[in-house]
């Protein structure tokens, strides 16, 4: 199989960073995104601190980049604590690459939206399977 370039990959969520160019980054899988999304729900400390936190994980699920590789590796999605140390390391690598807390929340943002279009697709998705079981001979009581 042909490898498709990065920004032609269905899932490709591309951000375009002032100064640092388009960024592609992939669509995490769903459980994954689920897990990131409902991360902050469980942990105590500031909202600002937790939205950073959420921030770098959305970041380091979704990372796709032609030419810096985190060297962080993604962590047991149920470990809370595993979860936050990576996020620290996602935001450690990525400023000493000269990224600022602007340019993570834009990108966390994009990946965001992608994640939760994606979860309302599912959503929906769920509905019309409910419904045709229904109407297909599903059972009565």
């Amino acid at each position: 199989m042909e490898e498709l370039p990065i920004s032609d990959r269905p899932g490709s969520i591309v951000v375009d960073l002032p100064d640092k160019g388009p960024h592609h980054m992939r669509a995490p899988a769903p459980s994954k995104a689920a897990r990131v999304r409902d991360f902050r729900a469980g942990r105590s400390g500031s909202a600002e601190t937790t939205g950073l936190e959420q921030a770098a994980l959305f970041v380091g699920l979704a990372w796709r980049h032609p030419v810096l590789e985190l060297e962080v590796s993604y962590p047991h999605p149920d470990d809370d604590a595993a979860l936050a140390s990576y996020a620290d390391a996602v935001w450690l690598e990525l400023e000493a690459e000269g990224y600022t807390v602007s340019d993570v929340m834009r990108l966390s943002a994009a990946v965001l939206r992608h994640v939760n279009g994606r979860i309302a697709e599912y959503v929906e998705a769920a509905k019309l399977e409910v419904f045709s079981g229904a109407q297909t001979g599903g059972t009565s009581g």
